[in-house]
């Protein structure tokens, strides 16, 4: 009895700090007009601790007041010189409820105790309203933020929801000493943005820019340029005009879209350009923002740059340099159709043509002509290519093995097994399996020991979990001198299949009749690859083999 009293005495201590805390912390808003002031007192409510009910509120609250709720149905407005340097702080705005801010209202967010402000309904900053401070604001999901007409943001932003910049006719935009970052969806709706030298924005979502009445200018300090970091998307849907951006841009994810976007302020980029918008013509300089990877479509039939197919447009051909190209065909173009997928602004001089890997359909040539890159059909349909699922590539007298597997959930390990001529294999290495839930699992070794003049084999054993093993189909790298052979190419007559072997980077083979015509042209990256020819007649054919523009190898091949 004593030790049960006791229990309920600690019970009932532990309690009432708790009811206090939460009584003292309790401002919500309760009133039926369709919007009103937050300096209106009769609008609130106090939780009283001692009747344990919701009460009339003697005063507006502010960061002194703790939690602040604005209910669903409620909207409420911060605006005038009597909100001017209001503090506030722990501020909820529930689903379907909204919290705007107006004219001479500079408002401070504290960063007190608890979250600064959370957004689940609507959130507006607008004509000359202000809101800085220390605090952080959060959208989640579900939730809206919108600024425009000469609002400013001086706080931290996490967006979860959906961000809406600017309006048309209207002044822009003012972000000040702010860190935003966003994780769902950003729209840039009009007007201009401009950024100080401490603001920052992190995209690791979508920004749409869907402007359609002038060009835009996200603008900022010339000698110390604020930052943006693209890891999601950033798209142009609105209008072919142009988005300056003079802020620096450090794009890792894709930029796309149409129009045309500048990088004033500066550019990195080791991300993709994604030109078009089902599709689309994409210009993008001057600031040479030098993107690793780029994607074209040919989307449909009739040849037509930004109509049929995407166009990119950039400052000079040498902004390419290093860059690969991908080319995905759905059109029925006929064949000696001409597609120019990139070309440079008019006036520069070409100096050199760029080193690029385009990855495109084999009936597809790819040559420079003046100031364009251009897609040649040559014919009506590409052969199959498998890219093989167990590739051996040589890096600096090593070899590196990739493979995959696909819902994989029986296999134990990998065993690595090397010859030296392709009869005896020894186990160099066990490779543990790794089993997700689904999709696809990439596999990597590096090989140290290879002889460096012999041809060197690699086999893989798949060993499943009941002992039961099998081995893949070998794969090889040959040496000359000490040098690896760069192409190796072997026709089996009995299963039409040419395989491939590269051990090169910027490789391309071109598949040619008897009279010299082009059939097909191949991008090929290094590992082993398979030409299925059972599309082809009988006859004698030649494959050349290039190397950065230079032929290497010539090889015929006759086919009954």
């Amino acid at each position: 009895m004593k030790r049960a009293f006791r229990c309920l005495l600690l019970s009932v201590i532990l309690s009432i700090p708790a009811l206090d805390f939460f009584a003292q912390d309790a401002y919500r808003t309760n009133f039926s007009t369709n919007a009103a002031q937050w300096t209106n007192t009769e609008i609130w409510q106090r939780f009283d601790p001692i009747k344990k009910t919701w009460i009339a509120a003697d005063h507006y609250p502010t960061y002194l007041d703790g939690i602040i709720t604005i209910q669903a149905g409620d909207s409420v407005v911060i605006h005038g010189s009597d909100t001017a340097r209001m503090i506030i702080d722990e501020v909820v705005v529930e689903a379907g409820g909204s919290l705007t801010f107006m004219n001479k209202g500079a408002i401070i967010l504290n960063d007190g105790a608890g979250d600064d402000m959370i957004v689940n309904g609507r959130m507006h900053i607008g004509p000359g309203g202000t809101l800085r401070g220390n605090g952080r604001i959060q959208i989640n999901a579900g939730g809206a933020f919108s600024i425009k007409n000469t609002g400013l943001l001086g706080v931290a932003l996490n967006n979860n929801g959906t961000m809406y910049w600017g309006s048309a006719g209207e002044a822009g935009i003012l972000l000040s000493g702010c860190h935003i970052v966003n994780n769902a969806t950003c729209i840039w709706m009009n007007g201009n943005i401009t950024m100080d030298s401490s603001a920052t924005m992190i995209n690791n979502g979508l920004m749409r820019i869907v402007a359609t009445a002038s060009n835009l200018l996200c603008t900022g300090n010339k000698k110390l340029p604020a930052k943006i970091t693209n890891k999601g998307t950033i798209i142009n849907t609105g209008k072919d005009h142009t988005v300056d951006f003079q802020v620096k841009v450090d794009n890792n994810g894709t930029i796309g879209g149409v129009g045309t976007f500048l990088f004033s302020g500066g550019s990195n980029s080791g991300g993709i350009i994604s030109p078009g918008a089902s599709p689309g013509h994409l210009t993008v300089g001057p600031g040479k923002l030098r993107s690793s990877i780029i994607n074209i479509e040919i989307a449909t039939t009739g040849a037509i740059a930004g109509v049929n197919y995407d166009q990119l447009t950039v400052n000079s051909l040498e902004d390419l340099a290093g860059a690969t190209i991908n080319i995905t065909d759905q059109a029925a173009d006929s064949i000696n159709t001409e597609y120019t997928i990139i070309n440079a602004m008019p006036g520069n001089t070409i100096r050199y043509y760029p080193e690029v890997v385009v990855n495109a359909p084999s009936n597809l040539a790819i040559s420079f002509k003046g100031n364009r890159l251009v897609l040649t059909k040559i014919a009506a349909d590409p052969l199959p290519v498998s890219w093989g699922g167990f590739k051996v590539v040589a890096r600096e007298n090593k070899a590196v093995l990739n493979w995959n597997t696909l819902l994989d959930q029986h296999t134990s390990y990998f065993l690595i097994e090397h010859s030296t001529n392709a009869i005896t294999y020894a186990p160099v290495a066990r490779i543990d399996a790794r089993h997700g839930e689904s999709g696809e699992t990439q596999y990597s070794y590096t090989f140290p020991g290879v002889d460096i003049f012999k041809t060197n084999y690699f086999r893989i054993k798949r060993v499943s979990d009941d002992g039961k093993s099998r081995s893949s189909a070998p794969r090889n790298i040959m040496f000359d001198k000490g040098r690896v052979i760069g192409f190796q190419s072997d026709y089996n007559p009995e299963s039409d299949e040419l395989n491939l072997n590269i051990q090169t980077e910027y490789l391309r083979a071109y598949l040619a009749d008897t009279a010299g015509k082009l059939l097909y042209e191949f991008s090929l990256q290094p590992g082993q690859h398979t030409v299925y020819m059972d599309a082809l007649p009988a006859g004698v054919y030649r494959m050349n083999v290039s190397v950065k523009g230079v032929m290497v190898e010539a090889k015929q091949i006759v086919k009954h």
